[in-house]
């Protein structure tokens, strides 16, 4: 038998879903760092999972307003997704889309436009790589530093730039807002040359073992120097040295380049995940 649990208490929530998510940390990286990292200024919008015969075989996850996140356990099968789409359907009000296995969530948002009858637009197609060594080292042109506050005007206009570049627009104040918190969290990098800040990688949502690269940003004048990889991969390396056994990251499957910086650091492809919008019809 298949049904939905709301949950109300992020605590209880945690005690069911944290296990299963660190069965797989990286590839559950998103969910899990940021349910191991919420604290009381943000409140889940969506919690609930699918269970079946009194087991949890899908997440639902929501504190973005604009996705919700879908974490497949042991247990599920593609045959069940057709149900699955209609419980969820039935059970959760407003649903704007969609983040998760590619595969999976893919289906499951096909099923579910057809019920409510709209449209999936694709947000991101994206591949989620894990680092356990770094085999590509840092070149000697310029050196690693920590960001820090005296340099938040332009990190500001690199997120709002990096934002664009991803079709995730912000406001130029929400970047700040968000540049600010990235600096306060201590983790964000950067890549110098001449006394200039050519590149930039961010730490976030560390698990037990795991932690996760993201905001890898180089301005259009500063590509294909190698810079990014310099930053990414030192970055990297300090990461594993401080204490965790991996890092990963999330790719855009379309941009070639990107993908093979990564590889060649020595990142290996785990799955690949993809974002969708539900948009309504004309």
């Amino acid at each position: 038998m298949l049904l939905v649990q709301k949950f109300y208490d992020v605590n209880d929530f945690k005690r069911v879903m944290l296990p299963l998510l660190e069965k797989e940390e990286a590839v559950n990286g998103l969910p899990l760092g940021i349910l191991m990292n919420i604290n009381k200024m943000i409140k889940p919008i969506i919690m609930a999972g699918v269970y079946k015969d009194e087991q949890p075989i899908l997440m639902l996850f929501q504190t973005h307003p604009k996705q919700i996140i879908v974490s497949i356990f042991p247990g599920m099968t593609p045959l069940e997704l057709p149900l699955v789409s209609k419980l969820i359907h039935e059970n959760i009000e407003e649903i704007p889309g969609f983040i998760g296995e590619k595969a999976i969530v893919q289906e499951l948002a096909q099923h579910i436009a057809a019920l409510r009858q709209v449209n999936v637009v694709l947000g991101m197609d994206q591949r989620i790589y894990q680092l356990n060594e770094v085999k590509k080292k840092p070149s000697n042109v310029g050196h690693f530093r920590w960001i820090t506050s005296r340099d938040q005007a332009l990190i500001q206009q690199w997120i709002y730039d990096f934002a664009q570049s991803i079709n995730q627009p912000l406001e130029m104040e929400q970047a700040g807002i968000r540049a600010e918190e990235i600096i306060q969290g201590g983790k964000l990098a950067g890549w110098e040359v001449d006394n200039q800040l050519v590149s930039m990688a961010n730490a976030s949502r560390p698990t037990k073992n795991n932690i996760t690269i993201n905001f890898v940003y180089t301005p259009e004048s500063y590509r294909r120097k190698g810079y990014a990889t310099n930053c990414v991969a030192e970055l990297s390396e300090r990461l594993l040295k401080s204490g965790y056994s991996s890092t990963s990251l999330y790719t855009d499957i379309t941009n070639p380049t990107s993908n093979k910086i990564y590889m060649d650091i020595g990142y290996e492809p785990m799955k690949d995940s993809i974002l969708l919008f539900f948009e309504k019809k004309n």
